[in-house]
């Protein structure tokens, strides 16, 4: 069987926008009163996982009369910071995608927010 198509992941495979990340869950954080150790090491070690996880695993200081605000709040700056500020390609992704976009038709998927991609 031939194959025709490639369907990558987007975060850890194509690029790193931890720090966009960090900035986004740190401004939002400070927005509803808080403050947050945040390391660009921790949002890689959490990509992947479902946003309500992220926020009782690692945001569980939040009180559950804020959570719904801080949410919100991530989800805009999120969006925003990464339109503005995206993320940073790894080493030959661009080189290899335009190798392989002659050939095959290229995908991304990922379990992001909406507005992610």
């Amino acid at each position: 069987m031939k194959r025709d198509s490639i369907i990558f992941d987007l975060d850890g495979t194509l690029w790193d926008a931890s720090e966009t990340v960090v900035r986004a869950f740190k401004d939002s954080i400070q927005a509803i009163g808080f403050d947050i150790n945040l390391t660009s090491q921790t949002v890689r070690d959490f990509s992947g996982m479902k946003m309500d996880d992220i926020f009782t695993q690692y945001f569980s200081f939040v009180p559950k009369g804020k959570l719904h605000e801080f949410e919100t709040i991530y989800a805009e700056k999120e969006s925003q910071y990464l339109q503005q500020f995206g993320g940073e390609l790894f080493p030959n992704v661009k080189e290899t995608l335009e190798k392989l976009v002659g050939n095959y038709q290229l995908f991304i998927v990922s379990n992001c927010m909406k507005g992610y991609i």
